[in-house]
């Protein structure tokens, strides 16, 4: 593993223990970026997906990956929300990284799903006029469509958990992610292809880490209000319609079994949905 060096905000490093500011990266990984650079000089975007199970490490391996390819990297850029992603992306400069950090959490509905996959090829075109480098953290690729996936993502990074440890991630170069996602789609299988290579990452935030993980639990917090919230927002009323008209057709059976499988359906929670309910 080789040393990347990093000056800015050198306070961040004083509980490392390192007698210069960085982090350790895997050499291969490090040459593989650098074809990276040279293909943004080349008046191109970069779109690069890095996926795996959660506490495995992936947000902070993209921080790492994305503070390599943009120095300027800061917590500023990195989104939590299919709105804040593109808003960064609407205000970013030419060359910057954005990272759209675990873009899937909480979405539990597939036409959520879709609403990601469908916001990503409608940002490609603003990505590519700006040269943008964009970073999407998820669980896993095979939720994403063909065209994010196959065809505009540079590569993959699979991070995972060597003996319940993190730090691990494999890499899959186009031709690798493209066969895995062919083959192994149906059952979610990454054994369908060797990786290129394996390597190793260390815990190391690139980024202000307290205040990464303050906006971080903010996010998810935020979501997980306005999910079980006993209130209908205004942007919400022509989904709240949609799910009322469901329940009067529906609720003819059991109220119980009809109330979870529609909650998983529209990724609501159970209170949301009780509210309705007694309308």
């Amino acid at each position: 593993m080789v040393k990347v060096f990093k000056n800015v905000f050198p306070a961040l490093y004083k509980n490392y223990g390192n007698k210069t500011p960085g982090f350790y990266m895997s050499e291969r990984l490090k040459k593989n970026l650098d074809i990276c650079k040279n293909r943004q000089k080349s008046d191109n975007d970069l779109f690069l997906i890095i996926d795996g199970p959660e506490g495995s490490g992936k947000s902070v391996f993209a921080q790492q990956v994305g503070f390599y390819l943009d120095p300027s990297l800061t917590v500023d850029r990195i989104a939590f929300n299919s709105k804040d992603f593109k808003n960064k992306i609407s205000e970013a400069k030419k060359d910057q990284c954005i990272i759209f950090d675990e873009a899937m959490k909480g979405l539990h509905s597939r036409s959520a799903t879709s609403a990601l996959n469908k916001m990503l090829v409608e940002l490609f075109s603003e990505m590519r006029q700006d040269n943008l480098i964009i970073i999407i953290v998820l669980p896993t690729f095979f939720e994403l469509d063909k065209y994010p996936a196959i065809h505009r993502s540079f590569f993959l990074l699979h991070t995972y958990l060597y003996k319940l440890k993190r730090g691990y991630f494999k890499f899959y170069n186009f031709q690798d992610k493209k066969f895995i996602y062919l083959k192994g789609k149906r059952t979610y299988d990454y054994s369908i292809s060797k990786p290129r290579f394996k390597g190793r990452f260390t815990k190391f935030y690139t980024v202000d880490e307290d205040l990464y993980k303050k906006r971080k639990r903010n996010a998810y917090k935020r979501k997980f209000d306005l999910e079980n919230s006993e209130e209908v927002p205004k942007t919400l009323e022509n989904e709240y319609a949609a799910i009322k008209d469901i329940l009067k057709l529906l609720l003819k059976g059991s109220k119980t079994k009809v109330l979870e499988k529609l909650s998983q359906k529209v990724g609501r929670g159970k209170n949301f949905l009780y509210k309705i309910m007694r309308e």
